[in-house]
């Protein structure tokens, strides 16, 4: 079951980087990713716009602030060295909060997604013979729901950087769940610049 949802998030993964001509694409995002805020590794993803709204206020100025629902498909890569790699697959939806005078965005996340652990070092199985025999691939898959928090400043019509803290909860690691605590900072290549 868990091999069919990650295969199902790749696909639609793959689905939407494919539609990147669609009018909603805001951005393809690349980042240097820490797992376990420690472990070094690499994320891609995208910014589709769902809904887009504008809020006015007006006092001794007016202020105009922009909000939008978010989808947020992504994949990345960590290692844990001399333990484990782990390829991570998501996909969140966001509320985004921008003030038009200011160069900057706030994006909060509640995703759904697979992180796949493939084992380093030499793991052996058991057979249904009895025989132990070396397996080169083992892994472990666990569904993960995520929060995420993310905070973007503009840096100029297409490029943007970004910083992202999420949360991540291994369900079913030891009958129980794990908390998978991630950092990102990265650049935001931005497919419509009307900002």
């Amino acid at each position: 079951m868990k091999k069919i949802l990650l295969l199902s998030i790749i696909l639609c993964f793959t689905e939407l980087v494919a539609q990147s001509q669609h009018k909603g694409l805001e951005t393809i995002n690349l980042a240097y990713m820490a797992g376990s805020i420690r472990h070094p590794g690499v994320k891609i993803g995208l910014t589709y716009s769902i809904k887009h709204w504008e809020k006015e206020k007006i006092k001794r100025k007016t202020k105009i602030k922009t909000k939008q629902l978010v989808l947020n498909p992504q994949i990345g890569w960590y290692n844990h060295k001399q333990n484990h790699s782990a390829l991570l697959s998501s996909i969140e939806l966001g509320y985004q909060t921008r003030n038009n005078k200011r160069n900057f965005k706030h994006t909060w996340a509640l995703g759904l997604g697979m992180v796949n652990q493939f084992n380093e070092g030499i793991t052996y199985i058991i057979d249904d013979s009895g025989n132990l025999q070396e397996n080169k691939l083992a892994s472990r898959a666990y569904l993960t729901p995520n929060l995420a928090y993310d905070f973007t400043h503009k840096l100029n019509k297409t490029l943007d950087i970004y910083t992202r803290a999420s949360l991540g909860f291994k369900l079913n690691y030891n009958s129980f769940f794990s908390i998978l605590p991630l950092a990102e900072i990265g650049i935001k290549y931005k497919m419509q610049t009307n900002d």
